[in-house]
């Protein structure tokens, strides 16, 4: 038995040039104005304003599979504002492991596991990428992704090589687990996946 492959991975997008305005409006034109911040944050991944659905194919994500849409979300969240953006959640911590592990010539198993915790965007948390109210003016204020909503996602594989019709085939089965504060979900697959050979 051997480990012929491991991953790690982090990512943190928490941040984005921090939570000062973008621009100045006539309101916030200095630092002062600006609750001590720089103007220029708030960069707001994926989203652009003037494609309106941002970095999205079909209202799915591109690239990173942990932000969300708002139209992906309506799956599993309340409705709530999303201030005409359509990535949702953009401020992210999450880390990633993997393992590949070789028992034998002819097993093989496969751990994906990641682990994040979702803070939303500036825009739902201060009602507006160009506003300072929400969490800054109202202590009650409600906010889906207040705090960071931490959820868990996980793939476990296994793939036997063997023949079938004296052809080479490989056998493999798949579970997946999803929980946390967002949703849960589990997953299975069954494959006969038949492996064609040039000579």
């Amino acid at each position: 038995s051997k480990i012929s492959a491991l991953y790690f991975e982090w990512i943190r997008s928490v941040s984005q040039s921090g939570p000062g305005l973008p621009d100045g409006t006539d309101e916030y034109q200095t630092r002062e104005d600006n609750y001590g911040y720089e103007i220029g944050g708030r960069d707001d991944y994926y989203n652009n304003w003037l494609y309106q659905s941002g970095w999205t194919y079909q209202k799915r994500i591109m690239s990173n599979p942990l932000f969300l849409t708002y139209d992906w979300s309506r799956n599993f969240l309340p409705t709530f504002p999303n201030y005409n953006n359509q990535v949702i959640n953009n401020r992210i911590k999450a880390y990633h492991f993997g393992i590949i592990l070789e028992p034998s010539d002819k097993l093989s198993l496969k751990g994906m596991f990641t682990y994040s915790v979702n803070y939303g965007t500036y825009a739902g948390l201060y009602e507006g990428r160009f506003a300072w109210e929400g969490i800054k003016t109202d202590p009650d204020f409600d906010y889906v992704f207040l705090g960071g909503k931490k959820q868990f996602y996980s793939l476990i594989e296994i793939v036997r090589e063997s023949t079938l019709f004296k052809q080479p085939v490989n056998f493999k089965g798949m579970f997946a687990l999803d929980f946390g504060e967002l949703y849960n979900n589990t997953g299975m697959e069954l494959a006969v996946e038949f492996v064609l050979k040039s000579y």
